[in-house]
């Protein structure tokens, strides 16, 4: 099938297996965030956001989760 000028297009790929991860890293995040330990949260992070995932970004997500903790206990 072409577009027009001949172009193929170009169907696009859902993994749906990554989909279900990511949907379910997400739905954990809110548990994670008042009852889980920071590596659990770091790899719920990591599943969600797969190969987006930089160092700057880690960093930058546990000094919110640290932070959201210490909101949560009035700190």
């Amino acid at each position: 099938m072409t577009e027009r000028y001949g172009h193929p297009t170009k169907k696009k790929y859902i993994d749906e297996n990554l989909v279900r991860v990511q949907r379910e890293a997400r739905q954990r995040m809110t548990y994670l965030l008042e009852h889980g330990t920071e590596e659990e949260f770091v790899e719920a992070l990591k599943q969600w956001l797969g190969k987006a995932t930089t160092p700057e970004r880690l960093q930058r997500a546990i000094m919110q989760f640290h932070a959201s903790r210490a909101e949560k206990r009035g700190l």
